[in-house]
């Protein structure tokens, strides 16, 4: 058993984890589970076996429930002093987040043995791709199993099931949290109101104004700058008004902007272009915000951001198709009005839709 996976991919210049060393524990053999919020939340369970640690990355997390079945997937093996390892990794290095000690103790094998010959049977027995033992932890007690998935066919039904049942539940998450809903169909809005107009309606608003081509970079360029100025400094628009009340308001701001494109020259265009990019600058890190702390369930987090990223992308598609029969046609102010009054409407939607959430809840309370 080598630590050279796990050394290779730390620089302990810049992570304050242990170096890899093989060390045995002086009595007992050790288990330890480590609740890690990496880039998606799961807890590490790991073995003490020859003096490392085998790991097994748990998304869900361990279960006393003996019809429980968890997905576990081995990952390097870690030096025995990562057993006491609770901080923060920082960003930018493998398994960038923060590690707590969840779970700790002992364990043995159904059948007692010396610690040798215990930790031989399980290294042969990890061979076969099947191990059961004993854990004697504060919360895990109990006889458990690690069973290896027998081919690649088993597997992808295995993490297929898994995968279904996360969907499954993410959904019943959402529906079940008409605020969550309801933060998600706004940030959609934001999202496809941004891609719209900086992507597919860009070049046909600048030619429209007679812009020449020589002139689509240096405005691009001043569009990227003023988004960056407004995502690196949201602060300012949080003293004056709420998260929520902010979002709305720099929607409302982008809606405009694009659809009074139509009554001006090219001075006035290039300003409600900077003016649209510093709102989406703005709002995009406050929605996100919202949006991560309207999700209660952290569990759920990482698939309900994939679920409005994939909408995100349906949508925007669907929209850059309806654009082209407008422009086609030579209908583009028609199609900055509509879109400017569409998501004015959306917007008031979702506002009332918020609105009746709140009473509803203050009622049941």
């Amino acid at each position: 058993m080598t630590l050279d996976k796990y050394n290779q991919k730390r620089n302990f210049n810049f992570t304050e984890e242990p170096k890899g060393e093989s060390v045995k524990s002086k009595n007992d053999l050790i288990f330890i589970v480590q609740k890690h919020a990496a880039s998606h939340l799961h807890y590490d369970f790991r073995l003490e076996i020859n003096g490392v640690l085998k790991s097994w990355a748990i998304p869900k997390g361990p279960s006393m429930n003996p019809n429980d079945k968890r997905l576990a997937i081995m990952v390097e093996d870690h030096p025995f002093s990562y057993k006491d390892f609770e901080g923060t990794i920082p960003e930018g290095n493998y398994g960038a987040g923060n590690v707590i000690v969840w779970d700790n103790g002992t364990y043995t094998l159904p059948e007692e043995q010396s610690k040798v010959a215990t930790e031989n049977k399980l290294k042969t027995d990890l061979e076969k791709g099947h191990i059961r033992f004993i854990l004697n932890g504060k919360k895990l007690k109990g006889e458990f199993s690690l069973v290896k998935l027998n081919n690649k066919k088993d597997e992808q039904k295995f993490i297929g099931k898994t995968l279904l049942s996360q969907l499954s539940e993410a959904f019943r998450n959402l529906l079940t949290s008409p605020f969550l809903f309801l933060i998600m169909l706004q940030g959609i809005a934001i999202f496809v109101l941004s891609r719209i107009a900086q992507v597919n309606l860009y070049q046909p608003i600048l030619e429209n104004k007679q812009y020449g081509i020589e002139s689509f970079g240096p405005v691009m360029s001043a569009m990227t700058v003023f988004e960056a100025l407004g995502s690196a400094k949201p602060g300012w628009i949080r003293k004056w008004m709420s998260d929520l009340n902010a979002v709305f308001f720099l929607t409302a701001i982008m809606a405009i902007s694009i659809a009074s494109m139509i009554f001006g020259g090219k001075a006035l265009v290039f300003i409600l272009f900077c003016v649209f990019s510093y709102a989406t600058g703005l709002s995009f890190p406050i929605q996100r915000q919202l949006l991560n702390d309207a999700i209660t369930d952290s569990r759920f987090r990482a698939t309900l951001l994939s679920i409005e990223s994939i909408i995100d992308r349906a949508v925007c598609a669907w929209t850059a198709s309806l654009m082209g029969a407008f422009l086609a046609t030579g209908r583009l102010n028609q199609f900055l009005i509509l879109s400017g009054e569409v998501t004015l409407g959306f917007l008031v939607l979702v506002a009332l839709g918020l609105q009746f959430t709140s009473v509803q809840k203050k009622q049941k309370n």
